[in-house]
């Protein structure tokens, strides 16, 4: 009896051993998630800082445009136009980063509670 007893502990030894393996390998992802998700936050937080300045460039373009004449009007409008394309495609990169960082955060907090549900119930019964 006493060897069945000890295979049974040998055997939950290895059955704690994995499990803290996956917890490991799960805090793991947790920490490249949040490390990616830092990274977005300042690639968003650099988008919004550009953004009035790219405002401040189309308004500019804009009174320019009222006071020009001849040929300058046609170089003021490309200016316009690309100070538009690229608040749009600023608009566009943050409500892109936006959903990254959602998914992101989405993804860390089923990890925690995975974790959570893993650690509950590798704890001893009362």
């Amino acid at each position: 009896m006493t060897g069945g007893s000890a295979a049974a502990r040998r055997l939950e030894s290895v059955k704690e051993g994995r499990v803290s393996d996956a917890i490991t390998q799960m805090r793991d992802q947790i920490r490249k998630h949040q490390e990616d998700k830092a990274r977005l936050e300042g690639d968003l937080a650099t988008l919004a800082k550009k953004r009035p300045e790219l405002d401040k460039q189309i308004m500019a373009a804009q009174a320019k445009l009222r006071d020009a004449k001849g040929p300058a009007v046609q170089q003021i409008q490309n200016e316009l136009r690309n100070a538009k394309e690229a608040v749009q495609g600023a608009a566009g990169g943050m409500q892109s980063l936006r959903g990254k960082i959602a998914e992101l955060t989405g993804k860390i907090a089923e990890l925690e509670k995975n974790i959570k549900i893993v650690e509950d119930f590798m704890r001893p019964k009362k």
